[in-house]
């Protein structure tokens, strides 16, 4: 009988041991692929941020899927040009970052109206626990980027195209706009958490989001 029992725990030891190692592999059969899909992104688009482009670009891109035409035509009607942004799952907030400065550079009221919600949105997220020295480094290199486009009679585009594609700094500003993220959805918790799935709590998810790099 006890023979059995230890046979019986130890058939389950394995089989949970199979699944744990299974898991393994196939975590890093998807970090293997995502790296893959990033070097041949990377290899295709040289730049973070483009130059601008004329957005007959996009009338060639999609010129097989008639449901978007409408759509350019449209953009046409308000943008003179676009630039692109490497697809590497950063594109939105390195999108949203470089039409942000690009905008306050030229316009102080509005430049110091940012500086101080990014001020306290930083505020914030040490009061919710995020670690000091950590934030702060990402806290300075930001605002004294913000402060080299924007502070004087703002830098040239030149300048801003260079610091965007500049890869170290890039993602430096990056990740402190996801963190930014992170503090405004933790502070209407009440509101977003109806949005997510999956996820017990809006913290939960910004923490797992914020390591995963899905935002």
């Amino acid at each position: 009988m006890e023979g059995d029992k230890t046979l019986a725990t130890s058939a389950s030891t394995k089989a949970v041991e199979e699944e744990s190692l299974a898991a393994l592999n196939m975590d890093e059969a998807i970090l293997s692929q995502r790296r893959g899909i990033e070097e041949q992104i990377a290899s295709e688009q040289q730049y973070l941020v483009s130059s601008t482009r004329e957005l007959s670009e996009l009338e060639r891109d999609y010129q097989h899927h008639g449901e978007f035409s409408a759509r350019i035509q449209e953009l046409k009607l308000i943008y003179g040009c676009l630039r692109r942004t490497r697809a590497d799952g950063n594109c939105f907030y390195r999108a949203f970052g470089f039409s942000v400065f690009e905008a306050l550079r030229k316009n102080k009221a509005a430049y110091q109206a940012f500086r101080k919600s990014i001020t306290e949105a930083k505020e914030y997220l040490v009061i919710i626990g995020y670690p000091t020295f950590t934030l702060e480094d990402f806290y300075e290199n930001f605002i004294e980027e913000l402060d080299k486009v924007c502070d004087g009679e703002g830098c040239p585009i030149s300048q801003l195209e260079e610091l965007f594609n500049d890869k170290g700094m890039s993602n430096y500003l990056v990740v402190f706009l996801r963190l930014i993220t992170s503090s405004q959805l933790q502070k209407e918790q009440d509101f977003f958490i109806n949005f997510i799935d999956g996820y017990s709590t809006v913290k939960e998810f910004c923490s797992q989001v914020r390591l995963e790099l899905y935002w």
